[in-house]
């Protein structure tokens, strides 16, 4: 749908409003690919400042960009007001390292601790001499008769 300030959309829509994915270049040239609900930005997207040169992608709400990180696009110098400073790429020095930590991390947390198992003795005469094992789990005990 063409706007009559030149700006333009291609998605879907309900109720006369953008709703779902679409894409919408406004009369300057910037875009914005994503997800919209009631004619507003909301979910993912990538907003594209081509008079910067710079793209900015992540989770808008209801218009509003709520996580999104900026990058610069490749041609950010022949844009028409590019930024003073390029935006640097911020790179892990060690992917495998950190993957492993986690990994390790994540694994230790999903491992169940084995029960503290505390043995006592009935003091009463008769049957009931036999042991009770208390199994402690979740501050819990468990009386269980052998």
């Amino acid at each position: 749908m063409w706007y009559a300030d030149g700006s333009f959309y291609d998605g879907f829509w309900i109720d006369d409003m953008k709703d779902g994915l679409g894409l919408y270049v406004a009369s300057n040239g910037n875009r914005y690919e994503g997800h919209w609900r009631a004619d507003r930005k909301h979910g993912y997207g990538e907003y594209y400042h081509l008079d910067s040169g710079q793209m900015q992608f992540g989770l808008w709400n209801q218009g509003i960009a709520v996580c999104t990180n900026m990058r610069d696009i490749m041609f950010r110098q022949a844009s028409q007001q590019p930024t003073p400073y390029p935006i640097p790429e911020v790179e892990v020095l060690d992917p495998e390292l950190i993957y492993a930590i986690e990994y390790n991390r994540i694994a230790m947390e999903q491992v169940e601790p084995e029960p503290e198992v505390v043995e006592v003795f009935s003091d009463s005469p008769g049957p009931s001499l036999s042991p009770w094992f208390y199994v402690d789990c979740c501050d819990r005990a468990f009386p269980q008769r052998y």
